[in-house]
């Protein structure tokens, strides 16, 4: 049984990582477009990491974050991608 709580704890450190590499990729990232991509990265993360956390605490309520979570992600990155396409991805 505590064989599997080693890998999500692995996946989750490992998920931690790429969330940081993305956070810096929206601070150093020269384009817009690279914030853009560096915030979904950012996004995917936390869905991911809320979805391995409601299997270690076997806690099916935070499904229903991932949902909501997903949902306005999806619309943050619509709106981001049509902010880059009327101002530029130059910026």
């Amino acid at each position: 049984m505590a064989a599997p709580l080693i890998v999500v704890d692995v996946a989750l450190g490992m998920l931690a990582l790429a969330f940081l590499i993305a956070l810096v990729r929206v601070a150093l990232g020269p384009t817009a477009a690279d914030r853009a991509a560096g915030t979904d990265v950012c996004l995917f993360a936390l869905v991911a990491s809320f979805a391995l956390l409601a299997v270690r605490l076997d806690a099916p309520a935070l499904l229903d974050g991932v949902l909501v979570i997903t949902l306005l992600g999806f619309l943050a990155t619509v709106a981001l991608a049509r902010l880059l396409i009327r101002w530029g991805a130059e910026r």
